[in-house]
């Protein structure tokens, strides 16, 4: 007799814990407050209209296409991914925007337009961003940490000050831009959190504009 689990909301989580428990042999019910599934993923129709409520960005498509192989399968036979250019347009106010571009070398361009040396601060946080996501991948995101002290590896308690683990995101972005545009660019990943740069410890990785 299969065992049985009940996996709570139908979103993006719910669903993938539930596609892999059902691979494992569970009996699975899938429970969701409201009448589809999705969560951010979902549509929203009215009046004859269809509103797509999300998601913003496909980030981390490697952890995707990693998905579906446990699956046994693949990605692409279930849906496309088509480039942005530009990425998207931000509105700081009083007419003043900025445009992030899929070339680096325009998104250097400008952040140096921001401030003087404004182009090289952002090569070296995209760096210090590449080392992060790195580390991320390798040494947490598909480990099983069940107590915090697990979290202190050799990698954290060697290189934490590198990783910038100990800091507030708003002091860490702080240590490479200055112009306020510039900072709001790279503190915006705080949204997807739910809290405030100054209140959030600089993560293993985060949001880049490249």
């Amino acid at each position: 007799m299969k065992k049985k689990v009940v996996v709570i909301g139908g979103g993006f989580g719910g669903l993938s814990c539930a596609a892999l428990l059902a691979q494992s042999g569970w009996d699975v019910t899938v429970v969701e407050k409201l009448d589809t599934l999705g969560g951010r993923a979902r549509a929203w129709e009215t009046q004859g209209y269809t509103f797509d409520l999300g998601p913003s960005w496909y980030l981390m498509p490697e952890v995707f296409e990693r998905y579906f192989t446990l699956l046994g399968r693949e990605r692409k036979d279930y849906y496309s991914l088509l480039p942005l250019d530009p990425y998207y347009k931000v509105f700081f106010g009083g007419g003043d925007t900025a445009i992030l571009s899929p070339r680096e070398e325009e998104n250097i361009a400008l952040f140096e337009s921001f401030e003087p040396g404004g182009g090289k601060a952002l090569e070296r946080y995209m760096e210090q961003a590449t080392y992060k996501y790195t580390v991320a991948m390798e040494e947490f995101l598909y480990k099983d940490y069940k107590k915090i002290t697990q979290f202190f590896n050799r990698k954290v308690m060697t290189e934490g000050l590198k990783l910038g683990v100990f800091k507030k995101l708003d002091k860490f972005v702080g240590s490479y831009v200055h112009d306020r545009r510039a900072r709001q660019i790279l503190e915006y990943a705080m949204v997807f959190f739910g809290d405030k740069p100054y209140r959030c410890a600089s993560p293993l990785f985060h949001h880049v504009p490249c």
